[in-house]
C-alpha cells in the first residue's frame, strides 16, 4: 500500500508538473502573440498621428513655434513603444532560430525608419507651409493683401477685379491644392501687368512696386506648391504617398511575422502537447505495470501458491514443502498459519498412525487450549488405552475361568 501510494503520489507530481510547464509555455506564447498585436495598435496609432497632423496642423497655433505639440509627442511615444517591442521581440531565441521571422523584423525595422523619416519631414513642410499668419501661406496671403492695397488706388475697375480674382484663386488653391490654379495665377498676374502697362494714370515707380510684388507674389506661390507636391498632390504623390506605402509594408510585415509566429507557436504548442501526452501516456503505463508488479507479487502469487497448497489440504493430502513467500505482508502471516495447520495435521496424522499400530506410548502436544482436534486425539488415546487394559484384564478373567473349569473338569473325571 505504502509503495502503491508513493508511486501515485509521484505519478500525479510528474503529470502536474508537466502540465504547470505546458501552461507556463502556452501562456508565454500567448503573450508573445499579445506583443504583436500591441505593435499592430501602435502602428495603426502612428497612422492617426499622421491623419491628426494632416487635418488638424492648421488649427494649432504652437505647431510652427514649437515641436512639442500633440502631433509629434504621440508619434514620438508610438514610435518608441513600437521599437522597444520590435527589440524585444528580435532578442527572442524564436525569432532568432527562424530566418522567415529574423527577416520580417529586420524588414518591419527598416520600413519603421523609412516611416518616421517621412513623418518628420512630413513635419517640417507643414511647418514650412504653414497657415493664415503661419510661414509661406501666411506670407502669401500678405502679398495678396498688399497687392488689393495697392490696387484700391487704381481707378481702373478691371485691375481691380483682376487682383480681387487672384484673392480668389489663392483661397482655392489653399482649400484644393490643384496646380491648375498656380498657372491661372501666373496668366492672371501677366494680365494685370500688361494692363499696368497699358494704364496712362499709373506712376512707373508703383508699376515697377507692384510687378515686383506680383513677381514675389507668384514666387511664393510655386514655393507653396513645391511644398504641397512633396507633401502630396493626391494620396499616391510625395510624402503622404510615402507615408501610405510605408504604412502597408508595416502592417504586411507585422502581419507577415503574426502569422509565422502563430504557426510556430501553433506547432511548438502541439509538440508540447504531444511530448506532454507521451509522457503522460509513458508513466501512466509505468504506473500500471508497477501497479501489475505490485498486484502480481504482494497479491496474485501469495493467493495462488495459497490456493494450491490449501487444495491439496481440502483433498486430505499433506504436502511435504511448506508455503515460501518471499513478502512481508498479510498473506506471509496466513501462509505461516497454514504451515503450522498442515505442521499440526502431520503431526496428528502420525500420532493417529501410531495408535493404529498399537503404539501406545506415542505422544502429542496440543497447539492450544482450543484444539480441539489434538484433545479430542488425547481422549482417544486415553479411550484405547482404557479398552486395552479392559480387554487385558477380561482376557485374563477369561483365562483364570477357563483354567478353573478345565480343573474342575479333570477333577470329576478322575473322580469317576
Amino acid at each position: 500500500i505504502l509503495l502503491l501510494t508513493f508511486t501515485i503520489i509521484l505519478f500525479t507530481a510528474v503529470t502536474v508538473g508537466l502540465s504547470i510547464f505546458y501552461q507556463y509555455t502556452a501562456n508565454n506564447l500567448k503573450n508573445l502573440i499579445l506583443t504583436i498585436k500591441n505593435i499592430e495598435k501602435e502602428v495603426l496609432q502612428l497612422e492617426n498621428t499622421e491623419q491628426d497632423l494632416m487635418l488638424n496642423f492648421n488649427k494649432v497655433s504652437v505647431f510652427f513655434v514649437s515641436d512639442n505639440t500633440r502631433f509629434e509627442n504621440n508619434f514620438r511615444t508610438s514610435l518608441k513603444n513600437i521599437e522597444t517591442k520590435v527589440d524585444l521581440l528580435s532578442g527572442l531565441n524564436i525569432i532568432q532560430n527562424n530566418i522567415k521571422a529574423s527577416e520580417q523584423i529586420s524588414s518591419f525595422q527598416e520600413d519603421l525608419k523609412y516611416y518616421a523619416e517621412n513623418f518628420n519631414e512630413l513635419v517640417l513642410a507643414c511647418r514650412e507651409k504653414g497657415f493664415n499668419s503661419k510661414g509661406l501661406a501666411g506670407d502669401w496671403q500678405n502679398l495678396s493683401t498688399q497687392l488689393i492695397n495697392k490696387f484700391s488706388l487704381f481707378k481702373e475697375e478691371s485691375v481691380y477685379a483682376n487682383i480681387l480674382k487672384l484673392k480668389s484663386i489663392e483661397k482655392d488653391y489653399l482649400l484644393s491644392k490643384d496646380p491648375k490654379l498656380i498657372n491661372e495665377l501666373s496668366y492672371l498676374s501677366n494680365d494685370i501687368q500688361n494692363s499696368l502697362l497699358l494704364s496712362e494714370d499709373t506712376d512707373s515707380v508703383l508699376i515697377i512696386d507692384i510687378s515686383n510684388d506680383l513677381d514675389k507674389y507668384l514666387e511664393t506661390a510655386n514655393q507653396l506648391l513645391s511644398i504641397d507636391k512633396r507633401v502630396g498632390i493626391s494620396s499616391k504623390t510625395g510624402l503622404i504617398s510615402n507615408l501610405s506605402n510605408a504604412q502597408l509594408r508595416l502592417n504586411d510585415s507585422i502581419s507577415g511575422l503574426s502569422l509565422i509566429l502563430e504557426k510556430r507557436i501553433n506547432s511548438k504548442q502541439t509538440w508540447l502537447f504531444m511530448v506532454l501526452l507521451s509522457i503522460i501516456l509513458i508513466l501512466l503505463a509505468g504506473l500500471v505495470f508497477i501497479l501489475q508488479n505490485i498486484f502480481r507479487i504482494s497479491i496474485f502469487h501469495p493467493l495462488a501458491e495459497i490456493s494450491k497448497y490449501l487444495s491439496l489440504l481440502v483433498r486430505g493430502k499433506l504436502p511435504d514443502d511448506k508455503i515460501e513467500l518471499n513478502i512481508n505482508n498479510e498473506f506471509y502471516s496466513l501462509s505461516e498459519s497454514i504451515n503450522v495447520l498442515a505442521d499440526s495435521c502431520k503431526v496428528k496424522m502420525k500420532y493417529a498412525h501410531d495408535l493404529n499400530e498399537g503404539l501406545m506410548d506415542t505422544k502429542i502436544d496440543i497447539l492450544s487450549e482450543d484444539d480441539l482436534l489434538g484433545k479430542e486425539l488425547i481422549q482417544l488415546h486415553k479411550n484405547i488405552q482404557k479398552s486395552v487394559e479392559e480387554q487385558k484384564k477380561y482376557n485374563e478373567d477369561n483365562t483364570r475361568r477357563r483354567y478353573i473349569n478345565e480343573g474342575l473338569a479333570k477333577f470329576a473325571e478322575i473322580l469317576r
